[in-house]
């Protein structure tokens, strides 16, 4: 008959054996690692059994890693004025990264955005992360020139002040646009352009806008002996 049945747990490099008087032994491991389990049994008769080796002994409990990274990184201001793709790396030094999310491109305009991401081992342990606080600008700010209209006519001495206006619905105005006039002749007249530069909202975005016009002398008629309109001045 069978005297006893002897288990042998090895785990880590270290072997911890167990016995029990004839029925199985259980044993519960509540640490990590890789090892095996081996068992005997011994007769009343004092004979012992060659161990016989079990499936390797392999116990993960600790969740793997994941990091997040975006590129490109959000400019002072936390905004970004193109796609950013979220980017996950993930570790485990047990049994092994089973799966990671792959990047993800955020490329819609938006404020508050986020991307998640999972982390998995052989084990069957996750982790998750989500990257947040994503804000995307990609339209430029609307600039547009005040006072004078484009194609327009001006007398000189009546010219409107040229200036700019600057909106943006999403990021907001950092800088807004500054009028320069350029053009026209040394006495005033002729074809001149307002330009609104400099503008920029706060994910990076310029704008810009522009209006050309034309400055006139005054004509108030024609001097004696010449008739003004509607007469009709023939001569010989």
């Amino acid at each position: 008959g069978i005297a006893r049945i002897d288990y042998a747990l090895t785990l880590n490099g270290l072997t911890s054996p167990s016995s029990g008087t004839g029925t199985p032994v259980v044993a519960t491991l509540s640490g990590e690692g890789q090892g095996e389990v081996s068992h005997f049994a011994t007769d009343v008769a004092g004979n012992v059994e060659s161990p016989l080796k079990l499936a390797p002994l392999k116990i993960d409990r600790t969740p793997p890693t994941i990091d997040g990274s975006r590129v490109p990184v959000a400019n002072t201001a936390g905004w970004n004025n193109s796609a950013v793709t979220a980017i996950f790396t993930c570790a485990d030094g047990l049994s092994g990264v089973a799966s990671c999310t792959s990047p993800i491109t955020l490329s819609l305009e938006g404020t508050s955005q986020s991307a998640a991401g999972t982390a998995a081992d052989v084990a069957g342990l996750s982790t998750s992360l989500t990257i947040s606080g994503i804000n995307i600008d990609l339209t430029a700010p609307v600039v547009q020139v005040t006072g004078v209209s484009h194609g327009a006519t001006y007398t000189l001495g009546n010219v409107p002040q040229a200036g700019c206006t600057t909106s943006d619905a999403l990021s907001g105005v950092a800088f807004g646009a500054v009028a320069v006039v350029a053009g026209g002749t040394s006495n005033g007249v002729g074809m001149f352009t307002a330009a609104c530069g400099g503008a920029l909202d706060h994910a990076g975005n310029p704008g810009a806008a522009s209006a050309t016009y034309a400055v006139q002398f005054v004509f108030t008629g024609f001097l004696a002996p010449v008739d003004n309109l509607p007469v009709v001045n023939t001569a010989r």
